[in-house]
């Protein structure tokens, strides 16, 4: 496949040579090539909200919940938000977004993490080849996590490049069981760390970046995840991504969406078995309450590290984004594809204030929608479709005019439902 950064120069070369290339620098030039946008694409309307929610965690215990978020503060184009916990577990997640350093051309991102106890699900094996309780909760003590992006927009963002650093660390202490069990506890807290350098570019020919309502999307994402020490694999992975909107009536839109994630290995990390099983203190199960369930535990972990050290990770399908009716990261693999269609429906398009107690700002869309998602992951590309998952709901979206989409979705599929309360619309591209 064509590296990144030729693609962008292929593309910026084309853009730069084009006589649309100056309609960049002045919003009132008529662009000849796209849908016409339905509204100023850097509007300034300012808005709110404050949501406070009791949580519970698996694994990890419950406590109170504080989601904050604000868009186009003091009226520019800046959007921040921001969840704090306190409880049994405490630490918050915020972002400070579209931060423009040039006007309407160049904006930067912020993302930071700092969480003192989390869980994550560790299933058996990768792939689809799973049940619903073919897990352990990994937990944590630690985790943390920076994201910096700088992006250039042109064309009232018909066209976007950018390119941004993770980098994450934490520690986990223990493993239980789905039911909450202690399977086993590690003297020394089992470190990872990752760094990741994300480069993106994107072609948005639809009718507005926020609320699309026709037109066409696609864009390309490559992730390059250096070795973090010597163990780790050196690989990069890249995505595309493709959505059409087809308008329905006058205001509605029907949604058809693409998505391919592979991942590529250009060094190989730790693969040998009985190294990964003093790394992971292997022997110490002995001194477990049921050495075979922690035995058990370790090694499906271990088999997992080979996988990964072997094969890289693509982006995974599960969680508000992709595959809805399924956890975060349910299904991992080397390589992931997801097709999906979603019909939303614009009840209301009428613009009109919005000033309740944690909720203040515009709405210039009230919507049910109502999808259906099908996925793959496999540890070789030739292996995808042979066993595919499904997700099937509806949900309700409240578009505002500070550019925040607040969603309430409701997902089914084979192992139940989830349930998405977020501020963005779904499939939206990683690194966006």
């Amino acid at each position: 496949m064509m590296r990144f950064h030729k693609l962008v120069f292929y593309v910026l070369v084309a853009t730069l040579l084009s006589p649309t290339f100056a309609a960049a620098f002045d919003t009132n030039a008529a662009l000849d090539f796209g849908p016409q946008r339905r509204q100023d694409q850097f509007e300034s309307n300012s808005g709110y909200l404050v949501f406070p929610t009791p949580y519970t965690l698996p694994g990890i215990g419950s406590g109170m919940m504080l989601i904050g978020s604000a868009g186009n503060i003091y009226e520019t184009n800046a959007d921040a938000y921001v969840v704090m916990f306190q409880g049994d577990a405490s630490g918050y997640f915020s972002e400070v977004s579209e931060v423009f350093l040039l006007p309407k051309l160049l904006y930067v991102n912020r993302l930071q993490a700092l969480i003192t106890s989390f869980g994550m699900n560790s299933y058996s094996k990768r792939g689809m080849d799973t049940k619903k309780d073919d897990y352990n909760i990994m937990v944590g003590n630690r985790y943390a996590m920076g994201y910096n992006r700088a992006a250039l927009t042109f064309f009232e963002r018909r066209l976007e490049v950018s390119i941004g650093q993770q980098v994450s660390d934490g520690r986990i202490n223990k493993i239980l069981t789905p039911q909450e069990e202690l399977v086993f506890e590690y003297t020394d807290p089992q470190k990872f760390e990752s760094k990741m350098v994300i480069k993106q570019l994107q072609v948005d020919l639809t009718d507005d970046f926020n609320d699309p309502r026709s037109g066409f999307r696609a864009g390309i994402v490559t992730y390059d995840h250096p070795a973090a020490n010597i163990e780790a694999p050196d690989y990069a992975v890249t995505d595309l991504y493709a959505s059409y909107y087809l308008p329905i009536w006058e205001q509605s839109s029907w949604v058809f969406t693409y998505f391919d994630s592979g991942a590529s290995v250009r060094r190989k990390g730790l693969t040998d078995l009985e190294t990964l099983k003093t790394r992971n203190n292997f022997g110490a199960c002995q001194q477990a309450s049921s050495q075979t369930d922690c035995e058990t535990a370790v090694l499906e972990g271990i088999n997992n590290t080979i996988a990964a050290n072997s094969n890289g990770t693509a982006n995974p399908l599960g969680g508000p984004n992709r595959l809805r009716s399924y956890p975060s990261g349910r299904f991992t693999g080397a390589y992931t594809r997801m097709i999906g269609t979603e019909f939303r429906w614009n009840i209301s398009t009428d613009k009109s204030a919005i000033d309740w107690y944690i909720l203040q700002d515009v709405q210039e869309a009230f919507q049910m929608a109502f999808f259906y998602e099908q996925g793959t992951v496999a540890e070789s590309r030739a292996d995808l479709g042979s066993i595919n998952r499904s997700s099937v709901g509806a949900g309700v979206r409240l578009v505002t005019g500070s550019g925040s989409v607040y969603r309430f979705d409701v997902a089914s599929g084979e192992e139940g439902a989830e349930v998405t309360l977020l501020f963005n619309y779904p499939w939206s591209p990683e690194g966006f």
